[in-house]
């Protein structure tokens, strides 16, 4: 939700990336020439296999520019689908590269530069190499898995709304996973949880400390809708929609 110049309206983002059971790798510069870098969990956030871990290491690496990184992620499962993400301090998710079993059916992400590579040796673990690390590198880096052939999807694209307006955010699966999942990103925040569904409304988890003008509902086993009540300037946020089995 941004606000419209000459006036007070806002407008709702609402975005359909795909994230998966995920565990970000922070880097944060400690000098000008050194880089801190740490290990914490996400929880999943899209469409994936429930009770699959993803471990990702080292769990701290310090490197001056021109070094190498290298970062190692194993699943606990075999999905067919490994993928690695890129998220810069105050800037969106970046898709880095998917892979398929192996290096032969690798996708590489839009203006990601040739010192980054990935290599996937077997169906459980991928690895990210950055050789001669720059400054701009700096980053939380995300590796993710999951099976192909699921659609997620929101509707309506933009709410153009002013304070105090209701918000609806539709979403549907193309399959039927038993659970769903909305999270909200806030401008130069991290993803945050809002809410966890199963099946029905009777099976409804809330994140910490979100307000009570959101709200969830699943009236079907495909479908998850988000209300926003009374909405503010700060609920300005994309909003991410997500599905997996049980």
């Amino acid at each position: 939700m941004r606000d419209k110049e000459g006036g007070d309206w806002k407008t709702f983002n609402l975005s359909k990336k795909s994230v998966e059971n995920t565990c970000p790798l922070e880097w944060k510069k400690m000098t000008s020439f050194v880089f801190f870098q740490c290990l914490s969990l996400l929880i999943p956030c899209a469409v994936g296999q429930a009770g699959v871990k993803v471990i990702q290491r080292p769990a701290v690496l310090i490197l001056k520019p021109g070094q190498q990184a290298d970062i190692n992620c194993t699943q606990s499962t075999s999905n067919t689908y490994m993928y690695w993400y890129q998220q810069k301090s105050n800037g969106p998710l970046q898709f880095l590269f998917s892979t398929a079993t192996s290096d032969d059916a690798t996708e590489k992400g839009e203006g990601v530069p040739a010192r980054f590579t990935v290599s996937r040796k077997s169906m459980e673990k991928t690895d990210l190499q950055i050789s001669s690390v720059e400054a701009e590198d700096t980053a939380v880096y995300y590796c993710a898995e999951g099976q192909a052939g699921v659609e997620v999807t929101q509707s309506p694209a933009v709410l153009i709304l002013k304070p105090g307006q209701s918000a609806g955010i539709n979403c549907t699966q193309s399959t039927s996973y038993t659970n769903m999942y909305w999270y909200q990103q806030k401008s130069n925040g991290p993803l945050r949880f809002l809410f966890y569904t199963a099946n029905s409304d009777q099976a409804t988890q809330k994140g910490d400390e979100v307000p009570d003008r959101f709200t969830v509902s699943r009236k079907s086993v495909p479908k998850t809708d988000l209300q926003i009540s009374g909405v503010e300037a700060e609920d300005t946020a994309v909003y991410y929609c997500a599905a997996s089995p049980q």
